[in-house]
Formats: structure tokens, C-alpha cells, sequence
């Protein structure tokens, strides 16, 4: 991939910093992605919890619970299922 690629998706995400909702369900899935694949997001459920404090999040959530339950990998499995606890009591 070319640093051209990569300067769109800094545009898209500067695009996205305005909308607060939108940044808020992009981090929540960067989450939900870096315990999946045992990577580091810049973001921890700690901060997500506090940076979006008193915003509502409204999402649906059958995909997500679906993915989760079809992970193999109980740790892994387990990570996610009190992530999204966390997401859908937000």
C-alpha cells in the first residue's frame, strides 16, 4: 500500500472526529478488533467508557453478539463478551 492509501484514511478520520457518535462506534469496534486479534488499540474499554460518558449509543447489536459467540477461543471470547457488556450498557 502507498502513503497516498494511508493519507485517505487520515482524511476519513479527521472527517470523523466531528461527528462524536460516529468516532464513538468506530473506537468501539477498534476495540472489539484489537482483543480479538490480541493487538493494542490506542484506546483502552477504560478510556472508550469515560471519553464517551453521557453520549447514548444506539447500535444493534445481533452482528456483534453473533461474531462473539462464534469465537473458538475462550479468553478471547470471554474479553469480548465483557467489552461488549460494557458497550451495551453505555
Amino acid at each position: 500500500i502507498r502513503n497516498q492509501d494511508f493519507s485517505l484514511e487520515v482524511s476519513f478520520l479527521t472527517h470523523l472526529r466531528e461527528n462524536q457518535e460516529t468516532m464513538m462506534v468506530y473506537e468501539m469496534l477498534a476495540i472489539l478488533r484489537s482483543i480479538a486479534t490480541h493487538r493494542d488499540f490506542a484506546l483502552t474499554l477504560e478510556q472508550w467508557s469515560e471519553k464517551y460518558r453521557g453520549v447514548v449509543l444506539d447500535w444493534g447489536w445481533n452482528e456483534i453478539d453473533g461474531w462473539v459467540e462464534s469465537m473458538s477461543e475462550s479468553d478471547t471470547k470471554a474479553k469480548l463478551i465483557k467489552a461488549v457488556g460494557v458497550f451495551k450498557s453505555h
